[in-house]
């Protein structure tokens, strides 16, 4: 049987890719099926189909996983940040730890042992760690040790643990037609910006800083901004700034933006900007 692109293909998720893509099997074809989780029950529309294999997305949950959550951030489909952000947070933990297994067993050689020191049973997981192509799974491996594994040490709160992010900036049209400028992420294996102003992985203090750069970007007396000593517009107004990047100008234009940025911080929500 061949795969057309587009078709919809009932599958349920036995596994993981070590991507985060749901991995089930149909018609003698392995799909990676985006958004999906171990236990999901879904129609998956192909997206790619190759050679035995095929990419898909969910197109409808028929039966959700029982570990499956609901997301705490509304963009965390279209974003390509936080693919098992709908998977409970224990299971995700036990997924990295096969991911550690499949590589010390694939890449170093290394026969896994349980705490008692006998080797486990051939798990299902040893898909996480495969890839469309790879066939070193198909080898006979040499072991050139024992190694156990702990458990992964999780965190109480998975939520605002990092206190860096790089922000993308790009011209997004707005529904009525106007242009402004709007920082996020991108989607998933692509360079179409997401508009994210509060990641939920980063600390608060990263949304309040990012409001007042896109004020002060929006300003029209901004003046140039400088990257890396040289003065100019971004390099591309419909795609990112160079990382970096510092707004200064003359002294009236950088007067009148800052006086732009108080007057907004004043409005705060009744910015158009804000």
């Amino acid at each position: 049987m061949t795969m057309n692109r587009n078709e919809i293909i009932k599958v349920e998720i036995e596994d993981f890719t070590k991507d985060g893509e749901g991995i089930g099997h149909a018609d003698g074809y392995t799909l990676f099926v985006k958004d999906a989780v171990i236990g999901d029950v879904v129609l998956a529309r192909i997206t790619g189909p190759k050679k035995g294999y095929a990419y898909a997305r969910v197109e409808e949950i028929i039966s959700p996983s029982q570990d499956r959550i609901e997301g705490r951030c509304p963009e965390a489909r279209r974003c390509g940040g936080c693919r098992l952000q709908e998977y409970r947070y224990e299971k995700q933990l036990e997924f990295k730890r096969r991911l550690v297994e499949n590589a010390l067993r694939r890449i170093g050689g290394f026969e896994i042992v349980d705490a008692a020191g006998d080797r486990p049973g051939d798990r299902a997981a040893d898909a996480a760690g495969e890839v469309p192509g790879d066939r070193t799974a198909d080898k006979p491996v040499k072991y050139t040790g024992r190694v156990g594994i702990q458990p992964v040490i999780g965190m109480e709160t998975p939520w605002r643990y990092r206190n860096k992010a790089q922000y993308p900036v790009a011209s997004v049209r707005t529904e009525e037609g106007s242009v402004r400028t709007e920082a996020g992420f991108y989607a998933g294996r692509t360079h179409s910006l997401i508009p994210v102003r509060d990641c939920v992985l980063t600390g608060q203090a990263n949304q309040r800083i990012l409001s007042e750069i896109l004020i002060f970007m929006a300003c029209p007396d901004q003046g140039r901004l400088r990257d890396r000593g040289d003065y100019g517009l971004p390099r591309d107004q419909r795609g990112p700034v160079a990382k970096g990047v510092k707004a200064r100008g003359s002294v009236g234009a950088d007067s009148r933006c800052k006086e732009h940025l108080h007057q907004c911080q004043q409005k705060q929500g009744q910015c158009d900007t804000w």
